[in-house]
């Protein structure tokens, strides 16, 4: 969290008294003429008796002294007439030497100046949230010279009713800028004042000297409290309490240690050991031990505090001394990676910070953060979810949207949503964190860095590849120069780049980052060569060589991955040598050996069992290599499986996160295409529908991919017949592709031609024909009258005007369709034949019989050379040959045709097929009419 500066406390805790007799030694303040007191703040905290710690006297002031529930430690001295506070402890500029200074206060709301107080130390980033940009645009930190007291006199009020509280700020004159005569500054916080600027030139050196103030104030209180009061006293203990907290934060625990257990001991003689002083002592002990590392001693003491509180009936579990040390020991079990040990003392410490402090008390909040690091860790990232969300938005209301705490309630948020996959919501919290961090902190902080990181996995996640590359570029830049290219950190974000170019395809630039990890961690991590972390390199190395063509190296590699990390227990190491199994699964399957097959298969099964053990059955890595299976087995025949395994991998993809799972619509792809491989259309049509509704979704309606799918479902249903619904996604889809591509790209007149003929088949020639004839011209243009494309259109065409009775038109097409296909072709291809027999067809219904016999007869040789004598093209040219040799009158070779074809589709389809049994009448209708005309021939003439 942020910061303060000695105002109040996280974990120590002090209690306040005044001495009973010392008025003496308090600061009288004279008497403002106009009815108020002024200056009255200005007097006291120049005074030598706030220099040796001493609390002002507030008779006649107009003030009272207030201890509030925010800042226990420090008081807060509260103007009666407008109600405002004033914190009691001054952030002090001065050193001992300087003598001229000036008392200004910087005005801020309640939460902020909670938000000041949770340490003792006052922190750069508070700082600088408390700069502006004056009109030279250096930073300086605007403050006023109205104090409460005042506000009215001068004729100022407050910018905002929400600003009821100021801090105090000792300055000394030579980082001081009055306001101007012409142009001054006007404050943002008091309405009518003018801004002194504070010098931000030096940060750094005036937070020291704000420091060393403090110190040497607290050390001036101790003494004179110990000397008046006597150590034992409850005033002096608070001092020492004080002084000791402060050296804890400054890292100087060797001398706090003794000051807190003198406390400890000296509460425990006067109050007991169950007071709330004693217990109080008890937990501030067991915050100085953790530091130190003491953490059994820590432990044992932080559990007391919680026993002493709850076996004191005025106290209770849910007393604030309680509430701290079940956060604190939470804390420390934290630290000690006891997440789940942690998570019900959190838990119990959220309820009663709820209940005593409210839903949105900073206490509060930060309980739900630190609850959330710990779901996250135990992989209850659901539940993180909700607790940081809860977090983010308590502290934008608390603090506002750029708080230090709203960005790192936004940071676990992030990575919650990260785990769950939720990657579109994960990149919009990192993008907030990652700008706003880059803002306060700069755009090399470890902080700014360490988000930059999470943000670029997010990136790689979803494959917006470039971006995700320079991102991890920048990272490594700056981790290489803060903390060296051999760190840990560092060759994990090596790692991660190396995993980015892979997936762009750069696999000779991921083998060089691959093989840098590697090595760097085999040096740099516990457990040397054998480390999981190094073997993930290891076997990232294997996949890069494999990519490359090295396979009986990527093989070895891999194969050596596998039988370290098998060795190895737990949760991450069980999920790498899962990921690695499958990498060595892909190789064997990739070098198509028949005595690689069943190990492959092994190798899968066993990948994804471990998967689903270690990270769940729908984490996207689970769902990855189970894909990989179903691939395998489809290649291997095994349909039912390959099935199985891609619908639930759609299922729980679709569960994940809808329609925009990264994976979903490639899962539907290979399930379509099982499908497809075995005529089953209609489950082809279910699968490519959801498989267009979520390219819809994802990349939107004319987005290459979803027209494409479009396209599949338009086929799916043309072979169900189902025409109207087939007719309707044509003509979305040429709509789609003459509006994206253009009316003459190849993929629009496809799109035409499907439509086309779905008309054909509904029997819609007039629609049909303009289309045929424009796509005939376009195809012509586009690739040339003799490309494939162009003479099947025509052809089609000719089809379309013959069935129209345009004999005459189509003719001419259909003589330069088997003019084209003979010279690119042969006289004797099929394609070639084809166009032969579709001429014949056309000249049998103009009534030139014998010229369609002609061409039937030198298809029908073709076709059954190269088809077979039950194709059905064979049998569709036979039938056109006996119905031509029946037209002409004769019968014989007609009915020996007619026979033929009979006993063929009986062959071809069996005896009851709707095509046999219509061919078997068509023989006897061809009978019939032959036995009518030999009984006409033979009748004698009548004259």
């Amino acid at each position: 969290m942020g910061a303060g500066m000695g105002l109040g406390a996280c974990r120590p805790q002090a209690s306040v008294a005044q001495p009973k007799d010392s008025k003496s030694n308090f600061v009288a303040l004279e008497v403002d003429p106009h009815g108020d007191k002024r200056p009255t703040l200005q007097n006291y905290f120049l005074s030598d008796s706030y220099n040796i710690g001493l609390q002002m006297d507030t008779a006649d002031t107009g003030y009272e002294v207030l201890v509030t529930e925010v800042l226990q430690a420090v008081p807060i001295y509260k103007h009666l007439r407008s109600g405002l506070w004033v914190v009691s402890q001054a952030l002090d500029f001065r050193t001992i030497e300087d003598r001229d200074a000036q008392v200004l206060f910087y005005y801020v709301n309640e939460q902020t100046l909670h938000q000041l107080s949770s340490s003792p130390l006052f922190d750069p980033d508070v700082w600088t949230t408390m700069k502006e940009e004056a009109s030279d645009q250096i930073p300086w930190v605007p403050v006023v010279a109205s104090e409460p007291a005042t506000l009215r006199a001068a004729g100022d009020s407050l910018e905002a009713p929400t600003l009821r509280c100021c801090l105090p700020i000792i300055v000394p004159k030579e980082f001081l800028l009055a306001p101007q005569a012409r142009n001054p500054i006007p404050s943002r916080q008091v309405v009518g004042a003018a801004s002194w600027l504070i010098r931000g030139a030096a940060d750094g050196f005036l937070l020291k000297r704000a420091e060393d103030s403090l110190e040497r104030r607290l050390r001036c209180s101790l003494q004179s409290r110990e000397g008046e009061l006597g150590p034992s006293h409850p005033t002096s203990l608070a001092a020492a309490t004080s002084l000791a907290h402060l050296l804890q934060a400054q890292g100087k625990l060797e001398e706090a240690e003794p000051l807190y257990r003198a406390a400890l001991d000296r509460f425990q003689r006067l109050s007991g050991p169950k007071s709330p002083e004693t217990l109080t002592a008890t937990n501030n002990l067991a915050a100085l031990l953790d530091d130190k590392g003491d953490l059994e001693e820590a432990q044992r003491l932080y559990k007391q505090t919680i026993e002493g509180c709850s076996a004191n009936p005025k106290l209770g579990s849910q007393h604030i001394c309680a509430l701290r040390a079940f956060t604190n020991l939470a804390a420390l079990l934290q630290a000690q990676g006891a997440w789940a040990e942690a998570v019900p003392y959190l838990q119990q410490a959220l309820r009663g910070y709820e209940q005593t402090h409210g839903e949105g008390h900073w206490n509060t909040l930060q309980c739900l953060n630190n609850l959330a690091s710990s779901l996250l860790k135990l992989h209850r990232a659901e539940e993180a979810e909700e607790s940081s969300q809860r977090a983010v938005k308590g502290f934008e209301a608390l603090l506002g949207p750029d708080s230090p705490d709203t960005i790192t309630s936004l940071s676990n948020l992030g990575a919650a949503l990260r785990a769950q996959e939720k990657w579109e919501d994960a990149e919009v919290a990192y993008r907030r964190v990652a700008n706003q961090r880059a803002v306060t902190r700069g755009s090399e902080s470890m902080a700014t860095v360490s988000t930059s990181r999470c943000l670029a996995a997010v990136l790689k996640a979803q494959w917006k590849l470039d971006e995700a590359l320079t991102m991890y570029q920048q990272v490594l830049a700056s981790l290489e120069q803060r903390i060296g290219p051999t760190h840990r950190e560092t060759l994990t974000v090596v790692q991660e780049l190396g995993e980015v170019n892979a997936s762009m395809g750069d696999h000779l630039q991921a083998e060089a980052l691959f093989r840098r990890a590697w090595k760097g961690r085999s040096v740099a991590c516990k457990g040397g060569a054998d480390a999981p972390e190094c073997l993930k390199s290891k076997a990232s190395l294997g996949q890069a060589l494999q990519a490359l063509g090295n396979v009986e190296e990527a093989e070895k590699v891999l194969r050596e991955v596998v039988n370290s990390q098998k060795g190895l227990v737990g949760g991450q190491e069980r999920e790498d040598c899962s990921m690695s199994l499958a990498m060595l699964a892909d190789l064997l399957q990739a070098k198509e050996k028949h005595e690689h097959t069943s190990e492959a298969e092994a190798l899968y099964r066993e990948a994804l069992a471990g998967l689903e053990k270690c990270v769940g059955t729908s984490h996207g890595k689970t769902i990855t290599i189970r894909h990989n299976l179903a691939a395998f087995l489809q290649d291997q025949g095994k349909f039912e499986e390959a099935e199985q395994l891609h619908r639930l991998n759609a299922r729980l993809a679709e569960a994940g996160t809808g329609l925009k799972h990264p994976s979903l619509i490639i899962i539907l792809k290979a399930l379509s295409m099982l499908l497809r491989d075995q005529e089953r259309w209609s489950d082809v049509e279910l699968v490519l529908a959801k498989q267009y509704e979520a390219f819809e979704v994802v990349c939107g309606l004319l987005h290459p991919d979803s027209l494409d799918t479009l396209y599949e479902l338009a086929t799916a249903l043309k072979a169900q017949e189902k025409l109207e619904e087939a007719e309707l996604c044509f003509r979305r889809l040429l709509e789609g592709r003459d509006f994206t591509l253009g009316s003459r790209h190849p993929q629009t007149i496809q799109a035409a031609s499907g439509l086309a003929s779905t008309l054909d088949a509904q029997g819609k020639f007039v629609e049909v024909e303009p289309i045929y004839r424009r796509r005939m011209l376009d195809y012509e243009e586009v690739f040339g009258p003799m490309h494939p494309h162009a003479l099947t259109c025509a052809q089609n065409l000719a089809i379309c005007l013959r069935r129209q009775g345009k004999l005459e038109e189509a003719e001419a097409i259909q003589r330069r369709v088997c003019e084209g296909r003979e010279q690119t072709l042969g006289p004797e291809h099929v394609d070639s034949l084809g166009s032969a027999a579709g001429l014949g067809v056309i000249l049998k219904q103009k009534g030139e019989l014998w010229a369609a016999r002609a061409l039937f007869d030198k298809a029908l040789v073709g076709f059954e050379d190269q088809y077979g004598l039950n194709h059905p093209n064979t049998l569709a040219n036979l039938l056109n040959l006996a119905e031509t040799a029946e037209a002409l009158g004769d019968f014989p070779t007609a009915l020996r045709l007619f026979d033929s074809h009979v006993n063929r589709s009986q062959a071809a389809f069996g005896v009851k097929h709707d095509n046999a049994t219509a061919s078997q009448k068509r023989l006897e209708a061809c009978k019939a009419i032959a036995e009518m005309s030999a009984l006409q021939s033979r009748k004698p003439m009548v004259e």
